[in-house]
């Protein structure tokens, strides 16, 4: 509560001062899903889980859109505060599901009513094996989104470089570059190279 008030007073203050920002939180929201379609248990989890967002939403109120920040799917089964995580896995042990976005935009969306910005999105893949794949399956996800009439003002990848993974520090892998961390050498990953190329053809 005391979150979504400093960023209603944030809100105020910086709109008194400067009108023209377009000024929101980011807040992670995942795509929750049950294991059993049909069954009340994982359908009640699923509402739980996402029961903090849109509370949260409400709260800070003033915004001008959803900054989005958006990594897994979490499949509920049962009363586990845990999510099932089946496979693929990412290098955090997430379920590797770039679709899942769309889902997850859909459903804000149809809550907030306010245009979104994807403000982080990506994935731990030491090995450079499934990067391309997450961002081109995430691209047309949110183009699916768009065609429906949800208003997707952006996207920004995380990240850029190989970055300090809160307590995990510096193994996991999210960045287009990678930084060599006894010379701190940059070197642009395949999956960078190749998703500029796509860019360049479209």
């Amino acid at each position: 509560y005391n979150l979504a008030l400093a960023h209603r007073i944030a809100y105020k203050v910086l709109k008194s001062r400067h009108k023209h920002l377009k000024i929101a939180p980011a807040l992670q929201i995942n795509n929750v899903v049950p294991a059993r379609k049909n069954n009340v248990i994982d359908k009640m989890m699923v509402f739980a889980e996402q029961y903090f967002y849109w509370w949260f939403m409400d709260r800070a109120r003033h915004y001008d859109f959803v900054g989005m920040n958006h990594y897994f799917t979490d499949v509920r089964k049962g009363f586990s505060l845990l999510g099932l995580q089946p496979e693929p896995h990412n290098d955090m042990g997430f379920y590797m599901d770039p679709s899942g976005i769309e889902f997850a935009i859909r459903k804000s969306h149809k809550k907030l009513k306010k245009p979104i910005l994807i403000t982080e999105n990506g994935v731990a893949d030491r090995d450079d094996q499934y990067r391309l794949w997450w961002i081109t399956e995430t691209i047309h996800a949110l183009a699916n989104a768009r065609r429906s009439g949800v208003d997707v003002i952006g996207y920004v990848h995380w990240s850029l470089l190989d970055n300090f993974e809160w307590q995990f520090g510096w193994m996991q892998k999210f960045g287009l570059v990678s930084v060599d961390r006894t010379t701190m050498k940059r070197s642009v990953k395949q999956s960078a190279k190749s998703w500029a190329n796509w860019l360049n053809q479209k």
